[in-house]
């Protein structure tokens, strides 16, 4: 093998490309939601023309993922992480079939099973990618390899804009953006099946992911026991509220776009969005990544999570003024792309990609910072997805008789309650580093696992 490799140095390189973390971490981004699973969803009430029905068969995506997102955390540690995330490939595609019929023939119920097949799909994506994509980068480059995935995404984009261009009405989108998005999100799948094990992982460091207890396949029993234990850290409740707050607005966003918004006002609104989702994603994983330029990670901890704080603040008092102004008129406004107002009112739907984004790259990150092993992001990371789709904000944007700005406000209220507790987290994040320093094991609910952890792993 030596000698092969020596005589054809070009497939050492290929090998060192194909284990390495750069390539795991695109090939991890393309499925995340960011990546071409979320365009359809972006444009917003799933690309139909009424928003109601669409959020409502959410609610039950929602509740599967609550679910199941912590029992494809366990599963994960047993069968492997790669083959969790090749599973939460196939659920979206019966999801955007249903998109299609629902639009052209009016098929309800089979938007009811995709919402079904989706719920499945999306706990084990969800809980899968987010744990390769922290585990997986070296550690000073986490905050780095935490941005991709948006290319892709900004492709698909770009497709559903070119093919609803000429569309200046309200309704649904183009029937061939739903077949084209469809095609699109079947890279996933041969993509998921490339994703390297953690052993043949090759970080440029030298260094190889490490599980808690030695172990590369947990036996479920413990795996639940683990699970429990994670569910009890105290850095995990304290980060739940902000991942509620950035999932709880999306309703809004969609409503927002299907009821003010022309076709390709919309498809318009969504191109700009990952642009900007783009930049603050990319400009925040390099300020992530960029440790050297700080005296401490608790520093680094505190400049992220309060530039995204003003950012945040920017978003809610922009969107309820953009809000107020346009429920104000009657007949409510519809907005092209030549219209007056309409640059105004994207750039209200796009603080909420720039600030939702930046803060997801940001709370994976810290995550690190309380443990770095394989097996114990995966639970955390399944927990903190859970609490993501806590935010049934879908059950209030399923309902017609409730207003955009009542939306709205319970959004703002759930991330008023999320603030002092994300400031904690932040200004904790060095002294819980160093306890997991000082003890070299994970945490538990005092920030440090029970070391007796590993010996129970090595008996079983």
């Amino acid at each position: 093998m030596n000698a092969e490799a020596t005589s054809q140095p070009w497939l050492s390189t290929l090998k060192r490309w194909y284990r390495g973390t750069l390539y795991q971490a695109i090939s991890v981004s393309v499925n995340k939601g960011y990546g071409l699973l979320s365009p359809l969803p972006g444009m917003g009430a799933g690309g139909l023309a009424s928003p109601y029905f669409v959020n409502a068969a959410n609610v039950i995506t929602c509740v599967i993922m609550i679910v199941f997102n912590p029992i494809f955390a366990v599963l994960g540690n047993r069968v492997s992480l790669k083959w969790i995330l090749v599973f939460g490939t196939v659920g979206y595609l019966p999801y955007f079939g249903a998109l299609y019929c629902n639009s052209v023939y009016g098929a309800q119920w089979l938007l009811l099973f995709g919402a079904v097949t989706c719920g499945f799909s999306a706990a084990a994506l969800r809980t899968s990618e987010a744990a390769i994509a922290v585990a997986y980068p070296e550690d000073n480059r986490r905050g780095f390899k935490l941005i991709f995935g948006w290319p892709l995404g900004c492709l698909a984009r770009s497709i559903q804009l070119a093919l609803n261009i000429h569309d200046s009405e309200q309704g649904s989108i183009s029937m061939s953006t739903y077949l084209a998005m469809i095609g699109l999100s079947c890279i996933g799948l041969p993509l998921a099946l490339t994703i390297s094990p953690p052993h043949k992982l090759i970080r440029t460091d030298g260094t190889q992911p490490t599980f808690s207890s030695g172990l590369t396949r947990i036996p479920l029993k413990q795996g639940f026991v683990d699970l429990w234990r994670a569910l009890k850290s105290r850095h995990i409740l304290l980060l739940m509220p902000i991942f509620i707050t950035v999932r709880w607005s999306y309703t809004y966003q969609g409503n927002y776009l299907a009821l003010y918004f022309t076709v390709r006002g919309r498809a318009l609104a969504g191109f700009v969005q990952t642009i900007c989702g783009i930049i603050a994603t990319v400009g925040l994983g390099r300020l992530l990544g960029a440790q050297n330029l700080f005296r401490n990670k608790r520093i680094l901890c505190n400049v992220g999570w309060y530039t995204m704080l003003l950012v945040f603040v920017v978003q809610w008092i922009f969107n309820f003024y953009m809000q107020a102004e346009l429920q104000s008129r009657s007949p409510p406004p519809v907005l092209d792309i030549y219209s007056r107002d309409y640059a105004k009112a994207i750039v209200a739907y796009c603080l909420f990609s720039i600030a939702g984004n930046a803060s997801v790259v940001w709370t994976y990150w810290i995550l690190t910072l309380y443990n770095s092993n394989v097996d114990t992001l995966s639970y955390t990371s399944g927990i903190l997805r859970v609490s993501d789709f806590i935010s049934c904000a879908y059950g209030i944007g399923s309902r017609d008789h409730v207003s955009l700005m009542t939306n709205l406000a319970v959004s703002f209220a759930v991330f008023v309650a999320s603030v002092p507790v994300t400031c904690y987290v932040a200004w904790k994040g060095e002294a819980l580093e160093q306890e997991k320093n000082a003890a070299g094991e994970q945490d538990s609910l005092d920030g440090t696992w029970d070391t007796g952890h590993q010996h129970v792993n090595k008996a079983s």
